[in-house]
């Protein structure tokens, strides 16, 4: 029909929500949170923070992978992440980066529960973060729903496949 649309940016596509900080109640995490292999898989009934270790030491492009998420597809079920740096403690304004959010609608479908991951960029959480020499980072699970319904089988950090441009960068 000879439409031509105007080309624009789609802003909404990179979008992240402004910087959320929740104060965590961490007492030398490094002595108290176990390390992230030897927790899961779990039912995610209650919070649950974790020692998560890093690819590698200072602030790469990396990614938080949330595996094996299986969930009971008649319920709501919703859990948000957060992440500290390993190091924080009560004596510090500690407070605890969002990462993101997990949420899952009910609906009817031929199966009663449904298995999937969810990746959540940690690079502009470092940037506000003291994460250079840590060789982990503590990941907090807050679940936001009532009941069972959500096992979670591992999470891990692993370097992003597809690295982010910045629009200063020259290529």
């Amino acid at each position: 029909m000879g439409y031509d649309f105007e080309q624009c940016d789609l802003p909404w596509l990179d979008y992240r929500p402004p910087a959320q900080t929740a104060t965590a109640k961490v007492i030398r995490s490094r002595k108290t949170a176990p390390n992230a292999e030897t927790v899961f898989p779990l039912n995610l009934d209650k919070i649950v923070r974790v020692l998560v270790p890093k690819t590698k030491k200072g602030k790469a492009d990396e990614l938080l992978v949330i595996e094996n998420i299986t969930v009971d597809t008649t319920k709501f079920l919703k859990f948000d992440v957060f992440v500290n740096d390993e190091d924080d403690d009560l004596t510090e304004l500690d407070k605890a980066a969002y990462a993101g959010t997990y949420a899952q609608v009910p609906h009817k479908s031929g199966q009663k529960t449904n298995t999937t991951s969810i990746s959540l960029k940690l690079t502009n959480l470092y940037n506000r973060m003291d994460v250079e020499d840590d060789d982990t980072v503590l990941v907090t699970l807050v679940p936001r729903h009532k009941d069972e319904g959500v096992t979670i089988g591992g999470i891990k950090i692993i370097e992003n496949p597809t690295p982010v441009k910045t629009a200063n960068s020259s290529g």
